[in-house]
Parts: structure tokens; sequence; C-alpha cells
């Protein structure tokens, strides 16, 4: 529950943010370009992790097998993606960019990857990977048998 909570928190946190108005601009025009699209790498690569938690994590209610997770969880960004940039069109000073959604939906695919790349070792086998290895152990085990006859 408290990993559902926390999509929930962190992805209000994001249309917040993205609701106020533009940030006033500086004379380096680069430096603002990089610290926003910076802004849009950090929090949906961060989304990308708590929403790829939530759908494996047992204790969130839903255990998805890893390649499902991730693809839900990359449809899902993207969704939640478009309509954030949809609805900050709408905000005085503010337009929507397909390429922010790119961007947006590309940091939070890297989140879900590297969620899933980092807890790899740390996650039971999938029923795949156990069949896969009860496979590979009995080839050896025939092997073994073929060997002392």
């Amino acid at each position: 529950m408290i990993r559902w909570l926390a999509v929930g928190i962190w992805y209000a946190a994001i249309v917040y943010t993205s609701s106020l108005t533009s940030t006033p601009e500086t004379t380096q025009p680069w430096r603002d370009y990089l610290i926003a699209k910076a802004g849009h790498v950090f929090v949906y690569s961060l989304l990308g992790w708590i929403l790829a938690e939530a759908l494996t994590a047992p204790a969130a209610g839903l255990t998805l097998g890893r390649r499902t997770a991730l693809l839900v969880t990359i449809l899902t960004g993207a969704i939640l993606a478009s309509l954030d940039e949809t609805r900050q069109s709408f905000v005085y000073g503010r337009y929507g960019q397909v390429s922010d959604v790119l961007l947006d939906t590309a940091a939070l695919s890297a989140g879900a990857l590297l969620h899933q790349w980092l807890t790899r070792r740390d996650s039971p086998p999938s029923p795949e990977e156990q069949t896969s290895d009860q496979n590979q152990q009995a080839a050896i085990e025939d092997q073994h048998q073929d060997l002392h006859r």
C-alpha cells in the first residue's frame, strides 16, 4: 500500500510543479534549457523506479512478472507524461511539447530498467527462469548418469 501511495504522491508533485508558471529566465538560455530537461529526467526516472517497485513487490498487492511490469510501467508512464504535458499547455506561460513526452517516457523507462537491473539479484527467479534452471539441472544429471553406465 505504501508503494502505491508513493507513486501517487510523486505524480501529484510532478503535476503541481508543472502547474506553476514558467521560471524566470536568465541570460544563459542553454543553462536554463539544460536545467529544465534535467528536471524532467530526474522526476520521471524516479517515477519509473517507484512504479516498477509497486508493480513487482508482493507487499504492494500486484506481483507482475518482470517483463510485464516493465511494459506496464512504460505504457503507464507514457500516458501520465502525455496527460501532464497536455494539462501544462493550459497553464499561463507554459506549453506542452511532444519532445517532453518522449523525454519523460525515456527517463521513466530508464528508471524502471535500472530498478529491474539492480533488484534482479535480490529477487527470487521467475517461473520461466526456474523452469530453465530445472531443465539444465536435469540435463546435467542425465549426462552424469550416462557417464557412470
